[in-house]
């Protein structure tokens, strides 16, 4: 015993004069105590007890003359310190750091999509000044739809109503002229849509008036890409002839790379061609245009829309049937049509990651009580040596903050990750914006980093600097007592892991209920074994309509020699792939004024192909689509329901074009089918033979193709079109249930990633538990060994461990379930069929969330149960 006071007293001579003058004789009578209990504790306790104070004494020691020499107070040494000691540590900083990285990291990501969407400036010269005006058919019907007539634009032009204005409207090309036919998206656009979008072209340029005007010529601005496929970036593009569907059309310039104005993936714009003198009332009805409008300078929006109403007073000067009465035209910002539709979706998977950040930070509160009761010796040492308090409590935020400095880091490099992940899943439905972390979405993680570590580190180092000094060094009882305070908060800290766990397991829950009510739901036609293909035919090589509807009836007839072929016809509309509607007119019920129902032209085929039924009167045949033939059409269940709800539909008549008054005759009706969303009930639908009516030319048609099981026909398709027309691309095929599966995308991708934080926030409360327990285990491990001494049995003291854990586990399930009854109700848009407090999904939680928690308190509750009382008594 004196050979190692001496080789004590020697090894003091690391600390700093001043130091070892005032404390070194206290510090030797502790040492030396506490020796005594490690050789009460046997011999290789006794080694590692000098092992560890030898290092204690040479770290520590050096660190004291290096903080005599920098100062106490010098932020660099508190740094210095927190490093070495981390490093110490590898397991704790790593669980520390990966904790706070899923929380850090799933913000950051989440966060980006937010600031890009309604923060970042949009990729337009002054984008604020950019404008969508919306229809509204009446007041009170919300925001109505952005889209309108050839006239009503007419007016918003001719009325001065804005600096410049564009009208957009999408249509499929077929790109000839060589041996690679192709079908791309284009845009047919007015001169002012240069103006309005503001962007230089990369080469070229856009239209002139003349080129714009009414019977002007043919001629084309084409997409970076487009450049790119075709000429292989060749400047003199610019002039050169590109064939669009059969015509032979000038290249007048090429747009910037990645430009994007309304409609994604366009890659071909061409000038607008409307006679406008020769408007009518069905072009009036014809709402096919989308408006972008750029604000003058200086001037509100407020300013431009006071003069909207003249705009629809203009055109019901002209054509008084054309609007309907209390049309009214509001204006909404360019971010707000983009993005707006997300702001819901965005706002929900932002709360549900800041509930992971918050378990992810009640964790690291956990851990960090957890190592402050571990470190409690060496803190009464340092603070034997001098250091107060304040300083103390300033050491442990210094190492709190470099945890989540080190987190944040890390969660940079998953919220890329994240990012990366989340572009190729979300669907068109739902535009999130996926941004890089610019400087903003930086400062965001960077606060997210400073706020975790000074709030959930303040209260762990406040109370691992109450440390009875003595009691402290030597292990004595008193320091095993003042732990049982740490312990309850660490329970407290599960119990809120636990209930906000519950919330995001509710909410992912409910998602998932919807999605499989969703996917339950009759659509009214058959979507396995399906194929569609769009096909869109020139008008020059199929100028009238027994032209198109020859090649339609010899296409139908030769793919349906094929085996693979059960059946096939086209459509205009695929249910769930597109819709339109019109307005029309019924015999004998004139009072009742215009209605609106959306139409598709099929041809014959068509209704086997989808299976659909004809359940009264007879289904359309070759003879209906002839030129000159008796005008006729079918209805669905739904519209003859509604109209004629006690007679007969077969025989009744239809107009729909109120300008020439062709009364079309209903010779059946069709069974119905969801045809904008599986989420609506079935509505008026129309079906016309493919001929030139009103709204439509019959040239864009889907093909669709049952093939009973076998492999899809794709090659015998692609042969009969070429051999049919070998200028007429087949680009796209598509299996009819990724149709009607991306008819749902939106809520099957919120349900992803609201799934994604829940099991994330499973896993940390998980995690937590376990810890919470294992801690509260050594606790108590001599109070179990007493218990098992005296005769308790393994299976008691494994219920009384699990029946501590289960406690916190329930009183945190019974306030998470409180709460989602609340917090769900803002989900309430996509839900189906489905409340926000449903008890089967509630269950289901409590279920899952108990066997979860009870596998993660199995392990130390089954270590407690195993104790050697023998030697817990010796220890003690």
């Amino acid at each position: 015993m004196r050979g190692l006071r001496r080789l004590y007293r020697r090894a003091l001579h690391f600390f700093p004069n001043p130091i070892r003058l005032l404390y070194g004789l206290e510090m030797e009578e502790l040492a030396a105590a506490a020796w005594r209990e490690a050789r009460r504790r046997g011999r290789w306790t006794s080694v590692v007890f000098v092992v560890r104070t030898a290092r204690d004494l040479i770290v520590n020691g050096l660190g004291a003359r290096w903080e005599e020499g920098m100062g106490m107070s010098n932020g660099l040494h508190d740094l210095r310190f927190a490093l070495r000691g981390l490093l110490r540590r590898p397991a704790f900083t790593a669980v520390a750091v990966a904790t706070l990285a899923l929380g850090i990291g799933g913000n950051t990501a989440i966060f980006s999509m937010v600031d890009a969407a309604f923060f970042d400036p949009l990729p337009f010269p002054d984008d604020d000044r950019l404008v969508v005006p919306y229809n509204v058919p009446a007041p009170g019907e919300g925001r109505g739809f952005a889209a309108f007539s050839s006239p009503v634009f007419a007016a918003m032009r001719d009325e001065g109503v804005f600096a410049h204005v564009a009208e957009i409207a999408p249509f499929a090309v077929n790109i000839g002229g060589t041996d690679r036919p192709e079908r791309v998206q284009a845009a047919q656009v007015n001169a002012g849509f240069f103006e309005v979008a503001g962007v230089a072209l990369a080469a070229g340029r856009g239209f002139s008036p003349d080129e714009a005007a009414f019977g002007g010529p043919d001629v084309a601005v084409i997409s970076h890409g487009l450049w790119q496929r075709r000429f292989g970036l060749d400047p003199d593009a610019v002039g050169q002839a590109v064939v669009l569907n059969g015509r032979s059309t000038m290249v007048t310039g090429v747009m910037p790379p990645d430009f994007t104005l309304i409609f994604e993936g366009v890659d071909v714009w061409i000038p607008t061609r409307v006679d406008e003198s020769a408007f009518t009332i069905t072009s009036a009805q014809n709402n096919n245009r989308i408006v972008v409008a750029r604000l003058a300078d200086d001037e509100p929006a407020s300013a431009a829309a006071a003069r909207l109403p003249g705009v629809v007073d203009r055109v019901r000067a002209r054509f008084p049937a054309a609007l309907s009465d209390g049309q009214q035209i509001h204006l909404v910002p360019l971010r707000e049509h983009l993005y707006g539709g997300a702001r819901a979706h965005l706002t929900l998977l932002l709360g549900a990651v800041g509930l992971v950040l918050l378990i992810a930070c009640a964790n690291l509160a956990n851990l960090l009580l957890v190592r402050g009761e571990a470190r409690r010796a060496e803190l009464s040492m340092r603070a034997a040596l001098g250091a107060s308090r304040r300083r103390l409590v300033r050491v442990l935020l210094t190492e709190s903050l470099v945890l989540a400095v080190l987190g944040a880091g890390l969660g940079i490099i998953l919220a890329q990750i994240l990012l990366h992940m989340v572009a190729p899943l979300a669907p068109p439905s739902l535009p999130l914006p996926i941004a890089g972390l610019d400087g903003s979405v930086l400062a965001f993680t960077s606060a997210i980093a400073v706020v975790t570590g000074l709030g959930f580190g303040s209260w762990p180092a406040w109370r691992g600097t109450r440390a009875d000094l003595r009691a402290s060094l030597v292990g004595g009882r008193r320091s095993t007592v003042s732990s049982r305070g740490r312990w309850s908060l660490g329970r407290g800290l599960v119990v809120f892991e636990v209930a906000l766990t519950a919330i995001l397991l509710v909410g992912s829950g409910l998602l998932m209920s919807s999605l499989h009510r969703i996917r339950s739901v009759d659509p009214g036609f058959d979507i396995d074994d399906r194929v569609i293909a769009p096909l869109a035919l020139s008008r020059d090589a199929y100028p009238d309509v027994d032209a198109l509807n020859a090649f339609y009836r010899e296409l139908l007839e030769r793919l349906t020699t094929d085996p693979a072929v059960v059946s096939a016809g086209l459509g205009q509309f695929i249910p769930l792939g597109g819709a339109s509607n019109w307005g029309f007119e019924v015999d004998g019920q004139l009072d009742r004024g215009l209605g609106f129902a959306d139409y598709t032209l099929i041809t014959p085929g068509y209704l086997e192909a989808m299976q659909q039924r004809v359940v009264r009167g007879r289904a359309l045949t070759w003879d209906d689509a002839r030129e000159g033939a008796a005008p006729v059409m079918l209805v669905s269940e739904a519209m003859a329901t509604e109209l004629w709800p006690d007679g007969d539909p077969i025989g009744q008549r239809i107009n729909i074009d109120t300008e020439q008054q062709i009364w079309r005759e209903v010779v059946g009706v069709v069974s119905d089918v969801r045809n904008r969303s599986l989420t609506r009930e079935p509505g008026s639908l129309m079906y016309f033979p493919p001929v030139r009516l009103p709204m439509s030319a019959p040239r864009g048609m889907s093909l669709a193709i049952h093939h009973g099981g076998a492999p899809p026909p794709v090659p015998a398709l692609r042969r009969v079109v070429a051999s049919l027309d070998p200028l007429l691309p087949v680009s796209r095929i598509d299996v009819l249930a990724q149709v009607v599966g991306a008819s749902e995308a939106r809520r099957r991708f919120i349900m992803l990633l609201m799934g994604l934080f829940a099991l994330t926030a499973l896993l940390l409360a998980a995690v937590g538990l376990y810890g919470v327990v294992s801690y509260g285990f050594s606790l108590r491990s001599r109070e179990i060994g007493l218990r098992m001494a005296v005769g308790a049995q393994r299976g008691t003291v494994l219920a009384m461990v699990l029946g501590q854990s289960g406690r916190m586990v329930g009183l945190g399930l019974g306030v998470g379930l409180v709460v989602s009854a609340f917090a769900t109700r803002l989900m309430g848009s996509l839900l189906f069929e489905i409340g926000a407090v449903d008890p089967r999904v509630y269950l289901g939680v409590a279920l899952f969330l108990g066997f979860v928690a009870t596998v993660a308190t199995w392990i130390p509750a089954s270590r407690a149960s195993r104790v050697d009382p023998a030697s817990v008594l010796r220890g003690s």
